[in-house]
């Protein structure tokens, strides 16, 4: 349930325990639709790796988990949503997974202004591999006080 003013957390974890791999969030966005591919109106949470407004990562504990807090004000107090109208929103991540300080991995490029570098300089490695991790819906909801 999605409330004004609350932020949604979530985490993005590998399962498998292995100290000489990292996990990293390329791209992380919100949209109203299931499909990652949608060609829908979307909320930027991470862009190229780059953190963005109304987001925080916290408490990385190990390199396998990413903590994040989104603040999803705007994409729930919208012009053209009416007061009571339900919105379902999705969280996808495009995540890689490599070997810890390998040079070259996305992992070990960390955040990409795209201005300062071409696209083909973002490629997976043969020690990179991405995949897309969906999760939701969750709903705004009226009955959260206000």
């Amino acid at each position: 349930m999605i409330c004004d003013g609350v932020l949604i957390y979530f985490s993005l974890h590998v399962e498998l325990y292995d100290t000489s791999l990292q996990l990293f969030a390329e791209d992380c966005y919100a949209s109203e639709s299931e499909d990652p591919h949608a060609l829908v109106d979307h909320y930027q949470l991470i862009v190229n790796g780059c953190i963005q407004n109304g987001v925080i990562i916290y408490s990385n504990t190990d390199d396998l988990t990413v903590h994040i807090a989104w603040d999803a004000y705007d994409a729930v107090n919208r012009d053209d949503v009416e007061d009571g109208e339900e919105i379902n929103l999705y969280i996808h991540c495009k995540v890689h997974v490599c070997k810890k300080y390998e040079v070259g991995t996305r992992c070990s490029q960390g955040c990409i202004n795209r201005k300062r570098r071409a696209i083909s300089d973002l490629s997976d490695t043969a020690s990179s591999t991405s995949t897309f991790i969906t999760h939701g819906p969750m709903q705004k909801s009226n009955s959260c006080g206000n």
